[in-house]
């Protein structure tokens, strides 16, 4: 059986055979362009790369919004689309975020995840909250926001995001 875990750190897919309890992978979104929509638009953090810092297998440490390594907005509604090349089952799906009400930064207020043979039709497949978290605003904070046990497949993942303050920040 081969199964698929895609990361949305903001998108890494992983790709193995299971046989027993033992599960090895392959990221399939490793190195994969990231069409993001708007273009990420807060100065810290915007480069020639940010296409590729979502699919790129590394995190930046927290404060996240000091680095060019990640992915902000600002007054945006962010969304991202990864194509991964082949239809491939999806299991799991986790968007990496910034949050804790330090600098006014908050968690999302909502992530919306989509999967598309074509890049024409889309179906939901999940909706992550920041439900429990806790946002002293003290502090900065990242949290990996996971939808597991999908069972979907699908060669494009659309992702959006609803912010719950003016900025949005994703690695």
């Amino acid at each position: 059986m081969r199964r698929i875990l895609l990361g949305l750190a903001l998108l890494a897919a992983w790709g193995g055979v299971a046989k027993s309890s033992d599960f090895k992978s392959e990221n399939l979104a490793l190195g994969k362009p990231v069409m993001l929509i708007p273009n990420a638009n807060y100065p810290e953090t915007t480069d020639a790369e940010d296409d590729r810092q979502l699919t790129d297998g590394r995190f930046t440490e927290s404060p996240i919004w000091r680095h060019a390594s990640t992915v902000g907005w600002v007054y945006a509604f962010p969304r991202a689309v990864v194509d991964l090349g082949a239809v491939a089952p999806i299991e799991k799906i986790v968007v990496t975020a910034a949050g804790g009400g330090l600098a006014g930064v908050k968690y999302p207020a909502e992530i919306v995840c989509y999967v598309s043979d074509d890049n024409i039709r889309f179906s939901e497949v999940a909706r992550l909250t920041p439900s429990g978290l806790k946002e002293s605003g003290r502090e900065a904070q990242t949290h990996a926001f996971t939808a597991d046990g999908l069972r979907t497949r699908g060669r494009y993942v659309f992702v959006t995001v609803e912010m719950s303050c003016s900025m949005a920040f994703l690695d």
